[in-house]
């Protein structure tokens, strides 16, 4: 369960404009539990909604 759309760049705020993750977000994914992981995804799709 990833954001990634495989659109890898990031702007100069240092957030993807594919996945809109930020660098952070990205490199630590992996060590993330699944509810820190959603508690990503949840302010992803708020972002979406307010934009």
């Amino acid at each position: 369960m990833s954001p990634c759309i495989l659109i890898c760049t990031l702007d100069e705020d240092k957030v993807c404009l594919g996945c809109g993750r930020s660098l952070e977000q990205i490199s630590r994914w992996a060590l993330m539990s699944a509810d820190e992981q959603w508690a990503v995804i949840d302010t992803l799709a708020a972002r979406d909604t307010v934009d």
